[in-house]
């Protein structure tokens, strides 16, 4: 599952509470209306896979929205793990994607926001993967992420 949107990058202090606010509704309350219905319901399912990233491990400069979101999401998913132990949770964090996130991130001048150079560098090298690679991916990583403990967060860098 994965509901997400980048929101403003730039510095904290440049950055209202509302559009925070607005970003934390979309990449994590969605999630949890989703997650407290299936288990309200007693909807059974495997494992649910929440798509994370490395912005919920390190920020970088400008992302504060974005990795608020991220890591507030990779907490919800451990918490229900550790509440919910007939349940499999999986934080996953599919590497980078060719998206329109991506696109915005080179659309960002690196010399006001020098953390988007990285993403730009990558692209240019042909190191971004295509949502169709990305869901390969996952779909051929899906045994090991059965196997893993409930609540744990995967790079699929590192597989």
């Amino acid at each position: 599952m994965n509901a997400g949107t980048l929101g403003p990058i730039k510095k904290t202090n440049l950055i209202r509470q509302s559009i925070i606010k607005n970003n934390l509704d979309i990449n994590l309350f969605s999630n949890k209306i989703i997650i407290d219905f299936l288990i309200n319901n007693k909807i059974n399912f495997k494992s649910l896979i929440a798509i994370s990233s490395g912005a919920s491990i390190n920020t970088k400069y400008g992302w504060f929205t974005y990795a608020l979101s991220k890591v507030s999401l990779r907490f919800l998913i451990e918490n229900y793990a550790l509440e919910n132990k007939k349940l499999h949770f999986i934080n996953y964090n599919p590497g980078l994607i060719e998206t329109k996130m991506q696109k915005k991130l080179r659309s960002i001048d690196s010399k006001i926001i020098p953390s988007v150079k990285i993403f730009k560098d990558l692209y240019n090298l042909h190191k971004i993967q295509n949502p169709h690679e990305a869901s390969i991916n996952l779909f051929n990583n899906l045994d090991f992420l059965l196997r893993q403990k409930s609540g744990s967060y995967i790079d699929s860098r590192k597989i």
